[in-house]
């Protein structure tokens, strides 16, 4: 008789890690990462120059959810002064120096609904907040939910700043977010 893992265990097999993109580490991560961002994104996908230039940009932080050795997620983010997403044009009250924005978030199809992205969020934000960020920004998928998921996430505990306009880009309706970065550290992987 063959032992079947649970949900939960097989939850346990995914490892999580920040990766360290100083110096050369961002060649090896680009190219890393860049195969999934392909897989899961098409021809809207960053292509591997978009992606080894934003990993190249100081202060960045990625962090990925490996299953058994196997790439299945990754998010980073970059200081808001180097994106090079259309942002929307609002005032940030640190002028933007303190602000970070989540550049990209990926989590492979088989691998969607077991909360890797919150748990990859649990170790980017402190990752973050030890770089001096106290704000981080971001886009997110309104058709699919995910923008109302992320919203109330932040909204639950007090730290959305600003949600919205929601606004057209080449991957389909998004919703701005701007959020604190708890401080001590409150991360909780609901999402």
């Amino acid at each position: 008789m063959t032992e079947q893992k649970s949900e939960l265990e097989l939850k346990d097999d995914i490892t999580f890690e920040r990766i360290v993109v100083a110096g050369d580490g961002w060649r090896a991560a680009s190219r890393l990462i860049h195969p999934l961002e392909v897989e899961t994104f098409g021809d809207q996908a960053f292509n591997l120059d978009e992606v080894e230039d934003s990993l190249q940009q100081p202060k960045t932080v990625l962090v990925i959810a490996k299953d058994g050795g196997k790439l299945v997620g990754f998010t980073y983010a970059v200081p808001v002064s180097y994106t090079k997403v259309k942002m929307i044009d609002i005032e940030r009250e640190d002028g933007g120096k303190e602000t970070a924005y989540i550049y990209d978030t990926v989590v492979s199809a088989d691998h969607r609904g077991k909360k890797i992205t919150p748990r990859m969020m649990d170790l980017l934000l402190p990752a973050l907040q030890k770089e001096g960020f106290r704000f981080v920004e971001r886009d997110t998928a309104v058709d699919s939910g995910y923008a109302d998921q992320v919203q109330r996430h932040y909204e639950q505990r007090d730290l959305m700043i600003k949600a919205g306009p929601e606004h057209t880009s080449q991957w389909g309706t998004q919703r701005f977010m701007r959020m604190k970065i708890p401080t001590p550290l409150r991360v909780q992987n609901e999402i």
